[in-house]
């Protein structure tokens, strides 16, 4: 009955995730958002096999989420974007060149002083193989 499915392999994805990193940055469409810190809350959230970690315990063979937490202070905290869509998308393709075993990486922004009823705020998923696809079309023209 299920025979069209052998040819399918179904792999198993967890996560490591990081939730309310509290960061400063300088980003916004206006000027003024561009010029004075503000603070924004970035969620990451990293979907792998945690197979082999799960059992050797070994820190070689899992994401090291201290080195995720660094990319995304580098970023938010050191450049000045436009978009907070921007900002996640460097975040997210930053992970992604450093691990290859993260296979799809979610990326949450909010800004959190912009209003005082409400939060805005994005979420982007990019995957490994997205990834790759940007890094060719952008090095495959290049003289």
């Amino acid at each position: 009955m299920y025979n069209h499915l052998e040819q399918y392999t179904f792999k198993t994805m967890d996560t490591v995730f990081i939730k309310n990193l509290i960061l400063s940055g300088k980003h916004g469409v206006y000027s003024d958002e561009r010029k004075h810190e503000q603070e924004f809350v970035v969620d990451i959230q990293l979907y792998t096999d945690l197979k082999k970690p799960g059992e050797t315990g070994g820190i070689q063979d899992t994401v090291d989420y201290s080195k995720v937490k660094k990319i995304a202070e580098e970023i938010v905290q050191n450049s000045t974007e436009y978009l907070i869509e921007k900002l996640a998308s460097r975040i997210a393709s930053k992970i992604l060149n450093a691990y290859k075993s993260i296979e799809k990486v979610s990326v949450s922004i909010q800004k959190t002083e912009i209003w005082k009823n409400g939060t805005p705020g994005v979420t982007i998923v990019r995957t490994q193989n997205e990834n790759w696809r940007i890094i060719w079309s952008r090095t495959s023209f290049q003289r």
